[in-house]
């Protein structure tokens, strides 16, 4: 925020935003959408005229296979991206700043389409890494347009808030936390840098957000109620969740956030320095504005000139430095406090905000001595991204020393640990108040707040992990067909089960929510303080259009179809991180602040994202869902939420893939593959640590746990790799041509079976024809 006038929003106040809502990472912005100099999307049903001139009606493009809706699509995206670049897309473009390790554009594409993988231009376009001849080159290029398939637009399809249309959901919710945690400085030099916390600028007591789900737990040796569970969450989630280095020796993990004062304490100096400078800046500020509020200085342009520039050239970088060292800046954890929906909750029914009195949401708050660190996926793999970049490229050279991580992590929560009495509080229903409930036991509080999830009445709606990434599932799930309602007029049709098959629910902070609330609750959300009272309250999110929305109420929904991350031409919605979006922010890897891995070389905190990743359509929840997972219809967990891309219209998230069975570019990207690995269980092919073996960690007296009933030294059977070879990658959708070949216990048939407990109509599986999918 710049300088501004008294009293006014643009005043330089301290911007003491003690929240970090989590969440997700936003990505670079999209800078328009396809055919467009602006920023907006296209409105619903129009036609793009470079996509008109490819084919002459949406009736015509929806009979189009996969691949020739990617043509047609992608050659709109890259005239509205050459646009963008201020290209003439009447003229052959060839990128001029990065090498082609092929030496020219045709032979570079010849392998590449071949493969079913992007051209050179689109590679560029898109700022996608491409092949030097000398290693992998990191693009330039960090963003693109925002929307880029036909009949395509983002309003109303960022998901749907407070609602829960069926069973699918209901499971899942009552399995998903909104989990957040206090932060405070601590430490004897605390009084000597802290002073008057309003004169500082350094946020003391900080409080973070997110999302996280129960992952597992381990089996007590009687028949008492589990207390010793772990929930899964993203590591960006937990990048501030900090520990007393006696309790994390004690705990015995290899993965440790340790709480640092002496390196803390330089930084809260420079944030009073750097809020001493904003302070100065802002009381000239307010003499030269009171003065241009007078009769004889109304109108001295040097005055307003000066005015201008304390307000937008000198302010502005301070507030940002002010803001980067708070973010820098973590505290020591006081406590984490986990809220989940009451068993109880209804289907269809418009629900209220988490931490509204009326939300029928359940909270602990547990103490930081009975929450642990178990597993972070940081540098998760034996080989490492310097080994397949170009060490010559000026575009790689702040990448050179990163490793690879997959945004996912694990904690451990203990219940026995719980001080203070066994307490948790329950939201009402209706205008009765919260209340604080105080029970009998650790195991009682434990199955109070994991909804019985391990009771046996629940055991068949418990989790498990697909034994097969989607590149596997691609053909079966496409061919199986599920009946859905329209819920615009209640007909029934016949739809792939790929358009819904895929859950997914969160708890963003309710910024975006905000116009749903003010249309529900007027007189709460009203004005500047209903702004902020959303900007501080988390709302239930999932993967269903807002309401409305011509769509159905059963199953779940489909990948996204958007071409800003399509690396994969045959499997819209997948992708390969590194190929696609290795960093966040152009010349930085992902900082991770003090988390590390104890067994690692890598000791440093840059990041670059790494393997396979999924893309839903009817999700771009607001900061706070990171840490989301992503389900299929038979409560298999797929992934994990960790980015959107940022900007209008632009619809795209980013869920890491659990399991990856690897795939052989054939060279396309030099050495480079997309890599085999299994974050729950491991064994992948030069892959270096997964939960399982943190957990062998940290559990060594025999125990066993729900995922792993003959131990955690144990690779349970359905998911070892058959194989370490790759995939052989070919241009085809078909997994049986591509090499994808339906590991054992999968299959079309496999899908049907296990659907029948939901009760839908699923026929038997068949070959749609090209373009229904």
């Amino acid at each position: 925020m710049s300088c501004g006038a008294p009293q006014e929003e643009k005043k330089p106040t301290n911007p003491k935003d003690g929240n970090n809502d989590g969440g997700i990472v936003d990505l670079p912005p999209a800078i328009g959408g396809p055919g467009e100099g602006g920023g907006s999307p296209r409105t619903y049903g129009s036609i793009d005229p470079v996509q008109s001139k490819l084919v002459g009606s949406w009736a015509d493009y929806t009979k189009l296979s996969i691949a020739k809706r990617y043509e047609v699509d992608n050659k709109a995206y890259l005239n509205g991206l050459k646009s963008q670049y201020d290209i003439d897309p009447r003229q052959e473009f060839v990128p001029s700043d990065i090498k082609n390790g092929f030496g020219t554009v045709q032979a570079y594409d010849d392998k590449a389409t071949k493969l079913g993988l992007p051209d050179f231009v689109t590679s560029y376009l898109k700022g996608f890494t491409t092949y030097s001849g000398s290693g992998l080159e990191i693009s330039p290029n960090v963003s693109g347009p925002a929307l880029g398939f036909w009949n395509s637009e983002q309003s109303g399809f960022d998901g749907r808030s407070r609602f829960l249309p069926n069973d699918l959901y209901k499971n899942t919710a009552l399995q998903t936390y909104s989990i957040s945690y206090v932060n405070e400085i601590k430490g004897d030099y605390v009084n000597e840098v802290k002073g008057d916390i309003e004169d500082t600028g350094v946020n003391t007591v900080k409080t973070n957000k997110g999302t996280a789900w129960i992952l597992d737990y381990v089996k007590p040796n009687d028949s008492s109620y589990p207390t010793k569970w772990y929930i899964a969450t993203n590591i960006h989630v937990i990048g501030d969740l900090t520990f007393t280095k006696s309790q994390t020796d004690s705990f015995g993990s290899d993965f440790t956030s340790i709480y640092n004062e002496e390196r803390e304490k330089p930084l809260i100096k420079e944030a009073r320095n750097v809020k001493a400078q904003i302070d100065k800046l802002q009381n000239e500020y307010n003499e030269v504005y009171a003065k241009l509020q007078t009769k004889e200085h109304e109108n001295d342009q040097a005055l307003k000139a000066r005015a201008d520039k304390l307000n937008f050239e000198l302010a502005p970088p301070l507030q940002k430095k002010l803001k980067d060292l708070n973010a820098q800046i973590s505290g020591l954890t006081q406590n984490v406090t986990l809220a989940i929906l009451d068993s109880d909750v209804p289907l269809q029914t418009t629900l209220n905000t988490v931490f509204s009195a009326d939300s029928r949401m359940k909270f602990v708050t547990l103490p930081a001595s009975a929450v642990n660190i178990v597993y972070t996926a940081n540098d998760f793999l034996n080989t490492s991204p310097k080994n397949y970049l170009d060490t010559t490229s000026t575009h790689n050279k702040d990448y050179l020393n990163n490793e690879e991580m997959a945004d996912f992590a694990v904690l451990e929560i203990d219940f026995s640990k719980v001080t203070g009495g066994f307490k948790y509080t329950k939201n009402s229903v209706g205008d009765e108040p919260a209340k604080e409930i105080t029970v009998n036991s650790a195991q009682e509080l434990a199955k109070i707040m994991t909804n019985a999830y391990a009771s046996t009445e629940n055991q068949d709606k418990q989790i498990k992990f697909a034994k097969n990434s989607l590149f596997y599932q691609y053909k079966d799930l496409t061919n199986e067909k599920v009946t859905v309602t329209n819920d615009a007029n209640k007909q029934k049709l016949q739809v792939s089960r790929i358009v819904a098959n895929f859950v997914s629910l969160g708890y963003p902070i309710s910024k975006d929510d905000l116009g749903n609330l003010r249309a529900e609750f007027p007189a709460k959300y009203a004005g500047p303080e209903g702004k902020l009272l959303a900007e501080n309250d988390s709302s239930l999110w999932t993967n269903k259009p807002q309401k409305g929305r011509n769509f159905y109420q059963e199953f779940g929904n489909r990948l996204n179809r958007s071409m800003i991350l399509r690396n994969f031409v045959q499997y819209p919605g997948i992708y390969d991180l590194f190929i696609t979006n290795p960093v966040i922010n152009k010349g930085v890897g992902f900082n991770i602040k003090q988390i590390k891995d104890k067994t690692s070389s890598y000791q440093q905190g840059n990041y670059l994202n790494y393997g396979l990743a999924y893309s839903l359509e009817s999700w771009r929840p607001a900061p706070g869902a990171s840490g989301s997972s992503l389900r299929d219809l038979n409560n298999e967990v797929l992934g994990i939420n960790f980015a959107i891309r940022a900007g209008a219209g632009s619809g795209t998230s980013l869920i890491q893939a659990f399991r990856s069975e690897g795939a052989n570019y054939g060279g396309v990207y030099g050495s480079y593959n997309l890599p085999q690995y299994d974050l729950i269980y491991g064994g992948g092919k030069d892959q270096r640590t997964s939960y399982r073996e943190a957990l062998a960690k940290i559990l060594k007296n025999g125990e066993t746990t729900n995922l792993f009933t003959s131990g955690v030294n144990v690779i349970p059977e359905e998911y070892k790799f058959r194989t370490n070879a790759l995939i052989n990658f070919t241009n085809s959708s078909n997994p049986e041509e591509a090499g994808l070949i339906t590991n054992t216990g999968g299959g079309a048939q496999a899908l049907t079976d296990q659907n029948k407990k939901y009760g839908s109509t699923i026929t038997n599986p068949v070959v749609l024809p090209e373009g229904t999918s």
